[in-house]
């Protein structure tokens, strides 16, 4: 059983995980370039600063992209409950138990898209160490006085580049102004629904995280 598997088997959901394999992150392009992605063995070597890992040229650790540049941070995550994507522990928060300094090893946050992101992190994003993740009503922005907050609210953070990621589940064919998406992490069988995670407008990070899901799910 896969990784991707053992999440999706975790939170108890049908989803199928797609990946578009000959481009994927808006402005990326092809990235049957370089040598990236071709098979390699003891023989056939990779080029450039590719390395062979699992018989496919990759990037190092903590790379992405054509020319495999460093993997951008991520300092600030906004979320919202949304079982089995997002689900929030009231009560480690309440106990003080979130790390404030670490997106990766915070207990109070589970749920498929927390552990997809986990994933990504161990498989080459390295990039979430010095990071917060909280939750829509943390934000300034937030002018919604009775406390119900809905993904527009989440995605108003995000497109004033309050945050750097949302992570939430965004239907791919909704369109947002001043916002990347990246292409579809899942898929909800029974509903017909792709998924996309966000990113506000100028961020790199739709490309990153494209890449790692990729090394992840392959």
């Amino acid at each position: 059983m896969s990784l991707v598997e053992k999440i999706l088997v975790g939170v108890g959901v049908w989803l199928l995980i797609s990946f578009v394999s000959d481009g994927f992150g808006e402005g990326q392009g092809s990235l049957k370039v370089e040598g990236l992605w071709k098979r390699c063995d003891s023989v056939t070597k990779c080029s450039n600063v590719t390395i062979c890992r699992d018989g496919i040229c990759r990037c190092p650790n903590g790379f992405f992209g054509r020319m495999c540049e460093p993997h951008p941070p991520i300092h600030k995550i906004v979320t919202m409950e949304d079982h089995p994507w997002v689900i929030v522990n009231r009560s480690c928060l309440s106990s003080g138990n979130v790390n404030k300094t670490s997106c990766r090893s915070s207990p109070c946050y589970t749920g498929f898209l927390v552990e997809l992101l986990h994933a990504m992190y161990q498989y080459g994003g390295r990039n979430l160490d010095n990071c917060t993740i909280q939750e829509v009503s943390a934000f300034r922005s937030n002018q919604n006085s009775n406390g119900s907050f809905t993904k527009d609210d989440v995605m108003n953070i995000v497109s004033g580049e309050e945050a750097d990621l949302a992570l939430v589940p965004i239907n791919a064919s909704r369109g947002y102004k001043n916002i990347r998406k990246t292409y579809p992490v899942a898929m909800n069988i029974k509903m017909n629904d792709y998924y996309s995670l966000v990113f506000p407008y100028n961020s790199k990070l739709a490309d990153s995280l494209n890449y790692t899901f990729h090394v992840v799910v392959t």
